[in-house]
């Protein structure tokens, strides 16, 4: 039997004997994806995680060269359509608050104070009027679907062939996608931590290490995982970065 294969049979039996907590899909997930503002003259990237959280922002120096700078600890809040995302820096929580559109898609909002974060590398987002653009080719529609242009596809028989042939009773080609360990870490910490541990196996859930996507996306489609959020093919690339990692 494959290791997939039992650690989806223990995960069954976690869930029941140690009471895995359900993960709900929070508000605030509505935003993952990548969104774009404009801001004194430059252009910023902010990378929303699958629950919400900010990630990373990305930019260019005064080289024109891009540059980019991870977040940790920020929360995002959403009441209807009101949003709160705060980003920690020293001592202090930076807060930008603003107005979710209905279609979802762009949020008109105040930073109420410079935003400075990094280390060898510093971006810096002007306090101010703010309106954030949800980057072309992610729209997110009511139902949070995402629209790939990879065109990445799930047949009705839960089968498909990754160019390597190797094949599952329920794998997914994804189109060649190259996961970033790092954002696989933040997902892990956001959604899997709390029962598989921060390194996929420190947990009292199954060990999830080493795990390939095709393999979490059997565990998702058997459904006897607690819920988790919509993750897109790209998540799911990441995760595998980052569990492979080991």
């Amino acid at each position: 039997m494959r290791r997939g294969a039992i650690a989806l049979s223990m995960l069954a039996l976690s869930v029941t004997m140690f009471g895995c907590p359900v993960i709900s899909v929070p508000s605030a997930a509505k935003l993952a994806g990548t969104w774009l503002t404009d801001a004194g003259g430059q252009t910023f990237e902010l990378q929303f995680n699958a629950v919400g959280q900010l990630v990373r922002i990305s930019t260019e120096n005064d080289q024109g060269e891009p540059v980019q700078v991870d977040i940790s600890g920020s929360t995002t809040t959403v009441s209807g359509s009101s949003v709160t995302i705060r980003v920690p820096v020293g001592d202090t929580d930076v807060v930008y608050m603003g107005t979710l559109s209905q279609d979802e898609n762009t949020i008109e909002g105040d930073l109420a104070q410079e935003l400075s974060v990094g280390d060898m590398v510093m971006i810096t987002v002007p306090a101010g009027m703010l309106d954030l653009v949800r980057e072309e080719g992610n729209d997110n529609d009511n139902d949070n679907a995402n629209m790939n242009d990879n065109e990445n596809s799930n047949t009705n028989d839960n089968t498909n062939t990754n160019d390597n042939m190797n094949t599952n009773d329920n794998t997914n080609d994804n189109g060649g996608l190259t996961g970033d360990a790092m954002q696989g870490e933040n997902l892990v910490a956001a959604n899997c931590q709390a029962c598989h541990g921060a390194d996929g196996a420190s947990g009292f859930a199954p060990n999830i290490q080493g795990e390939t996507a095709a393999e979490i996306m059997s565990v998702q489609s058997a459904g006897v995982h607690a819920a988790w959020p919509d993750f897109t093919d790209q998540d799911f690339a990441d995760l595998e970065a980052y569990l492979g990692s080991f």
